[in-house]
């Protein structure tokens, strides 16, 4: 069968008439048709701003069988243009050419609650005398792309649900990243505490040894310092004026050569009381 006597001798009115009750009846001779997939998917930002998505697969492209196919039933308030029934199920298919599904009646499909299609003829009279029977069949029955689902129940509850679970997960993203942070600055504050006491122990440590007596100062440097039996010579020099400092010249020079000789921190090598020593004695120092 061709449309193209209805397009030469009528008008596009008729052609789109013709055309529209074709698409219907392929339906009702064939009792089946793919329909394409639908997927639900939500999209968020997540706690630093990324972007986070969420989808569900409510059905897959299949093909689907009618065990019977009526047009123009009334269905409540709403009359599609087709009902297929396979047992106790049944699907609602919208062919659309003149006039697409347009809010109003879409909500009256909604409100029945079940799966409604629309399958989009809108092109093909432009085909004018290529189109035929086949290539109506084509796009009814077989053809994806031309389709789309206006009603599929549980896509409400599937999509808040998937909100549900990407808030939960941004949650859990924020609570753990709060746990990081508290644990960053609980371990700071173990380390400025840890700073802290050793801080005053070295003070208390000063402070004690400021009141210990020159002989006691005396005897803990030569022991800091592994002295033998002798005192060096090189740490007892007695012509600077030291007296400003309040120590005896031997305790201030010892400690002095101990703090920035001895354990210097990060100090070239071979720079200790042995290589001060061998200088000296090589008389070099």
């Amino acid at each position: 069968m061709s449309f193209a006597h209805r397009h030469s001798s009528g008008t596009i009115a008729c052609l789109e008439t013709a055309i529209h009750a074709a698409g219907k009846q392929v339906l009702l001779d064939a009792l089946d048709l793919v329909v394409p997939l639908f997927v639900v998917r939500v999209e968020a930002r997540g706690p630093e701003g990324q972007a986070w998505s969420g989808q569900r697969i409510l059905t897959k492209q299949k093909r689907v069988r009618f065990d019977s196919a009526e047009p123009g039933v009334w269905m409540g308030a709403v009359r599609p243009d087709v009902v297929g029934d396979r047992g106790d199920a049944c699907l609602l298919i919208e062919i659309h050419l003149t006039h697409q599904v347009n809010a109003e009646k879409t909500a009256k499909l909604t409100a029945l609650n079940l799966p409604v299609l629309e399958v989009d003829l809108l092109d093909l009279p432009a085909l004018g005398a290529a189109l035929g029977m086949d290539a109506v069949r084509e796009r009814v029955l077989e053809d994806v792309s031309h389709k789309k689902w206006l009603v599929v129940p549980g896509s409400d509850e599937a999509r808040n649900e998937l909100r549900a679970e990407l808030a939960l997960a941004r949650s859990k993203k924020a609570a753990e990243r709060n746990k990081l942070a508290a644990l960053a600055a609980r371990d700071e504050q173990l380390r400025l505490e840890e700073r802290q006491r050793a801080q005053a122990d070295r003070l208390a440590r000063r402070a004690a040894a400021r009141v210990l007596p020159p002989e006691e100062k005396e005897a803990k440097l030569h022991a800091a310092l592994g002295f033998g039996n002798q005192w060096p010579g090189y740490l007892r020099v007695l012509e600077h004026d030291s007296t400003a400092l309040g120590e005896p010249p031997r305790v201030w020079q010892a400690m002095l050569f101990l703090v920035y000789v001895q354990k210097r921190s990060g100090a070239a090598a071979c720079f200790g009381i042995g290589e001060v020593r061998r200088g000296r004695a090589n008389g070099s120092g």
